[in-house]
């Protein structure tokens, strides 16, 4: 009974991530969306959109399962709107996803074979119990359950904290992890360790998927060889905690995987999209939305990510062309917001006391 309750949450998780991926997909009139990356859009877009949500109950101390019955009518609400605006054209783009599918039956064969082995492996060897950062996350969203409020408790030593630590203040994954406890009475360590865990596997094949589909978007047998190549690869460095393959298979569901194993490969991604194509303004929102998603995951990108956006300079200079100057200065806004953030709470100008 408790597999299923997770497996229905699961599958709710994906209907979500799809259907706010379609929608900003229709927001930027793209005509052809495909499932994937509606998948991967929609993924980010849920950390953010519920970031937006839970800050006020967070800073005021309101009671964790108020918040969590007005984000599901919220959400039941989003849901329903994107399904009546849009249902002819979700109608055209899963029609459009199956043809894909059957068209390439091999390809989406093999991979969805190897991701569902991959999910298995974690689920019969992939509950890796040590670790400060395995719970803290688990901890985290006990904490909120237990005390009815968001983040007041420190996870680890169940002390209460006397203000929000900096380092996690944005870090809201946690408490939406709470808030589906709550609505469905999941467990803490099943939504994390086995729903949450499947969800990044399930991204990360995606992500990949995408990310070979990209540079070698000529030929579908070279991209699965890559796709291939990279998860053989992955796969014998799993077995070193200094490697973030270790977390894709042991602790799945820590912002450091989704940090290593999900964002920088679809950083990449949208990299080599716009250097091919400056003006795609779709995948530069999908960039966006996913550097401001991935600080509700995992607060670390802000010390990473700035080298990484960096890193794109150089290709406005190479193609002298002003467009791929201003994406870069749009994909630093993120950044720049949450390490200004940062700065001011040492400084004390923010003040993260719990009152």
């Amino acid at each position: 009974m408790i597999y299923i309750k997770a497996l229905m949450v699961f599958i709710i998780y994906l209907m979500s991530y799809y259907l706010l991926g379609f929608a900003i997909a229709k927001l930027c009139r793209v005509k052809h969306i495909y499932m994937v990356n509606s998948l991967i859009t929609g993924f980010w877009a849920e950390g953010l959109l519920f970031f937006i949500f839970v800050m006020p109950f967070k800073v005021k101390q309101a009671r964790a399962d108020i918040a969590a019955w007005i984000w599901l009518g919220g959400w039941i609400a989003v849901m329903a709107a994107i399904i009546i605006v849009w249902h002819k054209s979700l109608y055209e783009s899963l029609k459009g996803t199956l043809a894909c599918i059957a068209h390439n039956r091999i390809f989406f064969g093999v991979i969805g074979a190897v991701i569902v082995a991959m999910l298995v492996y974690e689920m019969l060897y992939g509950n890796y119990t040590d670790g400060s950062g395995s719970r803290y996350f688990v901890g985290s969203v006990t904490s909120d359950i237990f005390t009815n409020k968001f983040g007041i408790l420190q996870p680890e030593s169940g002390a209460l904290e006397s203000a929000f630590n900096s380092q996690y203040f944005l870090q809201t994954n946690v408490h939406h992890s709470a808030v589906v406890c709550i609505i469905t009475g999941l467990a803490p360590l099943v939504e994390q360790r086995t729903v949450m865990s499947s969800i990044v596997i399930l991204m990360s094949g995606l992500i990949i998927m995408q990310m070979a589909c990209t540079i070698f978007k000529k030929s579908r047998k070279r991209a699965l060889f890559f796709w291939l190549a990279y998860n053989i690869f992955i796969m014998m460095l799993a077995h070193s905690v200094y490697i973030p393959a270790y977390y894709l298979f042991y602790r799945a569901f820590e912002g450091k995987t989704i940090f290593g194993m999900l964002l920088i490969p679809y950083v990449f991604t949208c990299f080599w999209r716009l250097y091919e194509r400056p003006v795609d303004n779709y995948t530069l929102t999908c960039l966006v939305v996913a550097l401001l998603g991935s600080y509700t995951f995992c607060m670390s990108t802000m010390y990473v990510l700035p080298f990484l956006l960096i890193g794109y300079l150089p290709v406005s200079l190479v193609q002298r062309r002003l467009r791929q100057l201003v994406n870069w200065c749009i994909m630093m806004i993120p950044c720049v917001l949450v390490i200004g953030y940062y700065i001011l709470v040492l400084k004390g100008i923010i003040d993260l006391t719990i009152r």
